[in-house]
């Protein structure tokens, strides 16, 4: 692939080979209402430089972390510390089969983020747990850019998916989520646009979850 490079920068000591593209807009990432605005816009380089993109039906971002797999996979599967970074307290743990639960409540690891979402605090927010493989993949569905205000009961869900990789460097982290094209074309384009900035930001907050080496 070929696109033109911003400036590389490091966003701290859980990530690796970011470039930065600046954009004059703000954005809103809303599953159950998750919201944030940002005036950045972060692209993921893979090695070799090939910058991530995606097509209409799905959306992935991928980074290297550094942080061994098993701290990362941690971070990702158990809902406690899944809920302190993406700024969600769920009802249960992470098993496949189980829907969860729980409510928004802005994230722990960055202050900007988490006030753009304190006018979401207690909305709700739910999840079916699809599968769960240690140390190398957790997925689940759940219906994009929707709310209270949203009836979704007959609608589609879009799969997520979160796949890890030891790598020499640290552990890849992948980002997947499948099946806008099911999502009703009314909706479709503002959850494509919505999701599509806002994985970047949560995989953003992952590394700074890391980078605090805590489990709290």
């Amino acid at each position: 692939m070929s696109e033109s490079k911003g400036p590389t920068v490091q966003t701290g000591p859980a990530f690796l080979s970011l470039q930065t593209v600046p954009t004059v807009q703000a954005y809103r990432m809303r599953n159950y209402s998750v919201a944030y605005q940002q005036r950045m816009r972060v692209r993921y380089a893979q090695p070799g430089g090939c910058v991530m993109t995606s097509v209409t039906d799905r959306i992935e971002k991928s980074a290297v972390l550094r942080a061994p797999i098993s701290r990362v996979w941690a971070a990702i599967s158990d809902a406690r510390q899944f809920g302190a970074w993406f700024g969600v307290a769920l009802d249960g743990p992470f098993e496949a089969g189980t829907r969860l639960h729980g409510r928004i409540v802005g994230t722990t690891v960055d202050a900007d983020v988490a006030k753009m979402q304190e006018p979401h605090a207690g909305v709700p927010f739910e999840v079916l747990v699809e599968r769960v493989e240690p140390m190398r993949l957790l997925s689940f569905r759940w219906h994009p850019y929707a709310g209270p205000d949203v009836d979704v009961a007959a609608e589609e869900t879009t799969l997520v998916e979160f796949e890890l990789e030891e790598v020499p460097d640290g552990t890849s982290v992948r980002i997947t989520e499948s099946g806008f094209d099911e999502v009703p074309l009314a909706r479709r384009a503002n959850a494509f646009a919505a999701n599509e900035q806002g994985w970047t930001i949560q995989l953003t907050l992952i590394a700074k979850y890391l980078a605090l080496g805590t489990n709290a």
